[in-house]
């Protein structure tokens, strides 16, 4: 690993210490240098010593147009889960759906998306495969929703270099 990102987990580690302690004092700035740089020699001996490679960075994430289309995708599935409530229709559907990001951090987001939304029973992730239980669609339109907030979830992600 490279000086600079040396530092910077450093520095990230010792903020996240003044985080958790909740304050800022000559106590906890010598016990967050000294756990910043146990986690970060740590960090280092388990890499070296396990041949475990780091993931590759994360491709970069458009957060207010995620947080759109996760409160308008929360907000219109409350509304048809409350239609479906009172019909009485309780009927499920499992469907899987490849993602184009095969990045991790990208599966997990928008299957914790998918999953925050009514009508999803659960979701399970196996690599970029999401397998989907929720409620049954009543019509083509319906049914299309979900397919159409993967493909906006997915917009969301810029490309990354392997």
């Amino acid at each position: 690993m490279s000086l600079k990102k040396r530092i910077r987990l450093f520095i990230a580690l010792l903020l996240f210490w003044f985080a958790l302690s909740g304050s800022f004092d000559l106590r906890q700035l010598i016990t967050g240098v000294l756990a910043s740089l146990a986690s970060l020699f740590l960090y280092e001996w388990v890499l070296h010593h396990t041949k475990i490679k780091p993931l590759k960075p994360s491709p970069p994430i458009h957060w207010p147009k995620l947080i759109k289309i996760a409160l308008y995708a929360l907000f219109t599935s409350t509304l048809d889960q409350i239609i479906r409530i009172f019909s009485g229709d309780d009927e499920t559907l499992f469907i899987q759906i490849l993602l184009e990001h095969d990045h991790p951090y990208v599966t997990t987001i928008i299957a914790n998306v998918i999953t925050l939304t009514p009508g999803a029973v659960s979701v399970e992730a196996d690599g970029n495969l999401l397998k989907i239980l929720m409620f049954a669609p009543k019509n083509e339109t319906d049914h299309g929703k979900i397919y159409k907030l993967i493909d906006e979830l997915q917009s969301v992600f810029g490309r990354c270099d392997p």
